[in-house]
């Protein structure tokens, strides 16, 4: 979409039509190329930590003792402890 805007000189909102994507989109898409310089995505949010952190060595250790273990076997295995 970028290509078409940029390239060959179509608009937003036609682009946009084109490949299905909100006017907005094409819009956000391409002052992200003219800026930046890129085509990746930009991500949404801030840093989140991860959740499972905090039980890292815990659930690596599980999954060293029993490799194939189940994600049912590992709630049972929480919520004894």
């Amino acid at each position: 979409m970028i290509d078409a805007i940029v390239g060959s000189g179509a608009s937003r909102r036609s682009a946009s039509r084109r490949f299905g994507v909100s006017e907005a989109s094409a819009i956000k898409w391409v002052q992200r190329h003219e800026r930046v310089g890129d085509r990746f995505c930009a991500g949404t949010g801030g840093h989140r930590p991860s959740k499972v952190n905090p039980e890292r060595d815990w659930l690596l250790g599980q999954l060293a003792a029993e490799p194939d273990i189940t994600l049912a076997a590992l709630s049972a295995i929480a919520r004894r402890q």
